[in-house]
């Protein structure tokens, strides 16, 4: 997929909301979620680091998109400068 950050962003934020939120937030509440937007498949885990490893995992070299569940925030600063993910702000 040929994506910018902007519309994986947009993808993300889409899918989370559309399809996943109200699920997620009845046993996930304050999880990462990292979705790959083309395959629709989400990873989670308290540790964003470890959320991060378990998409790369699967999904190598692709890009994600990144949301807290319940929450919307920053990511956190050991996560800042990779270009693996977009965040829902």
């Amino acid at each position: 997929m040929d994506t910018s950050l902007n519309e994986l962003t947009e993808k993300g934020k889409q899918i989370y909301l559309d399809e996943l939120k109200d699920k997620l937030e009845k046993t996930h509440m304050g999880e990462l979620m990292v979705l790959d937007v083309e395959s629709k498949r989400y990873f989670l885990d308290k540790d964003p680091v470890v959320a991060v490893e378990k998409a790369r995992k699967e999904f190598p070299g692709k890009l994600f998109f990144m949301v807290r569940i319940g929450t919307f925030r920053e990511p956190p600063a050991n996560l800042k400068k990779s270009d693996h993910y977009a965040w829902l702000l």
